[in-house]
């Protein structure tokens, strides 16, 4: 009787392919993200901006009540 030693290998196509994938979804989310549009806001009406002096403003109104923030920006 003769002794054979198998050796069962991880299957490297199998493994090629998983991590090929991996590493696409990673790039193109990575890439999606970077690249996206900025946000911009289509209208009809012009943007205007008004400057108060301080003089001006009701000193019986809340600071807070003043200035809204809006999208990160200060708009009063």
């Amino acid at each position: 009787m003769q002794a054979r030693l198998e050796i069962r290998k991880l299957p490297s196509t199998l493994f090629a392919i998983v991590l090929s994938l991996c590493a696409a979804i990673l790039i193109g989310a990575a890439l999606g993200y970077a690249l996206k549009p900025a946000v911009t806001i289509n209208g009809t009406t012009t943007t205007r901006v008004l400057v108060v002096p301080a003089s001006q403003v009701d000193p019986s109104l809340p600071q807070d009540s003043v200035c809204d923030i809006i999208n990160r920006s200060q708009g009063c």
